[in-house]
């Protein structure tokens, strides 16, 4: 089985310019490649809820998002690993 690992950065400067930020972070996602498409449309489909244009970036969590960045993690998930198993049996 083949897979993809997407990764990115937040914060690096703290590493070199103290007063920067005060965290640095480093995420990433491994997923079946084949899983791709379904991830992309559960990411489409949460921007449009939310009326989200660009990228989900976590220096825009405020409460008028926070439903968007919490409610979502959990609803994700079950979604994902029901979505996951129709793509094994090619379906979706």
């Amino acid at each position: 089985m083949k897979f993809e690992i997407y990764c990115d950065e937040s914060g690096l400067e703290a590493l070199s310019k103290k007063e920067a930020h005060l965290f640095s972070s480093i995420g990433g996602i491994c997923m079946p490649a084949n899983y791709r498409e379904v991830f992309k449309e559960s990411i489409k489909s949460i921007k449009i809820k939310y009326s989200v244009l660009g990228e989900l970036k976590w220096n825009k969590v405020s409460p008028a998002y926070l439903d968007l960045y919490i409610g979502n993690a959990s609803e994700s998930r079950s979604n994902s690993k029901e979505r996951m198993g129709r793509s094994k049996k090619g379906v979706l």
